[in-house]
């Protein structure tokens, strides 16, 4: 997952001039995830 997570950084940043509906899908995407991994990774501690 780091490496899906590094490339797709990656390829956000070799793009020029991201719109601001990019911005917000990515960060939508990204929060999704971080809300679905949070109890998982909670349960792993």
């Amino acid at each position: 997952m780091k490496q899906t997570l590094k490339t797709l950084i990656r390829n956000v940043k070799s793009i020029k001039g991201n719109s601001l509906a990019e911005f917000a899908t990515t960060t939508a995407l990204m929060a999704t995830l971080a809300a679905t991994a949070a109890p998982k990774l909670s349960e792993m501690s």
